[in-house]
């Protein structure tokens, strides 16, 4: 292992040790890794229960550097990301940014997207406090899920785009006919003996 990288493994364990609710994004911005390997090093040093019962033990590698979610700890809940209750303020927060730049877009495509932001943004909070994957090597079932919604948002934003662009398009587009009309209908009033206005009440 070159000195590197031992470097910048001691350095996310210092970070994890240092706070231990702390985002692997933010640890991976600061060392100059993905977060990938901040989760990597973050499960090869989780502390585990003891075969005896007597205490807890660390994974071959390392020190022990953060609990393992016991009962009331928020790191052993669910994701949320298919709890209404845990989806609507984040939906509604998303819908109306999403309302603010395309407001072109149906209300119901924006609810869609809104609504699949709002799961995205609950799993990827629970992942960065829990890891991808499970003490087997096994991935969580929400790493999977957004994975897959991340791979589709593209997409999804390009329609969304160009349904708004067009809307612009269509908005901004000169009606040269209707001009045309408007400017004839002008010069037949202004030729038209009948059309002038009346001077000094009579009739011209």
């Amino acid at each position: 292992m070159s000195k590197n990288l031992t470097r910048q493994r001691e350095r996310i364990r210092e970070a994890i040790l240092a706070d231990s609710e702390r985002s692997n994004r933010s640890i991976a911005s600061e060392v100059g890794c993905s977060p990938h390997t901040v989760i990597r090093v973050r499960e090869r040093h989780v502390q585990l229960p003891a075969v005896n019962g007597t205490g807890a033990t660390a994974r071959p590698g390392g020190e022990n550097l953060i609990e393992p979610a016991g009962p009331g700890n928020s790191r052993a809940l669910t994701h949320g990301a298919h709890s209404e209750a845990s989806i609507a303020p984040i939906r509604e927060r998303h819908l109306t940014a999403l309302r603010g730049q395309f407001a072109a877009v149906d209300e119901r495509l924006l609810s869609v997207m809104a609504h699949r932001m709002a799961q995205y943004e609950l799993l990827t909070d629970w992942l960065d406090r829990n890891g991808i994957v499970k003490g087997r090597g096994e991935v969580y079932g929400a790493a999977v899920f957004a994975e897959r919604l991340a791979r589709n948002f593209e997409a999804q934003f390009d329609r969304l785009r160009e349904i708004q662009g067009e809307a612009d398009e269509a908005a901004s587009a000169i009606d040269v006919d209707a001009l045309l009309d408007e400017h004839r209908a002008r010069e037949d009033g202004e030729h038209d003996p009948e059309a002038l206005p009346a001077r000094n009440g009579t009739e011209a």
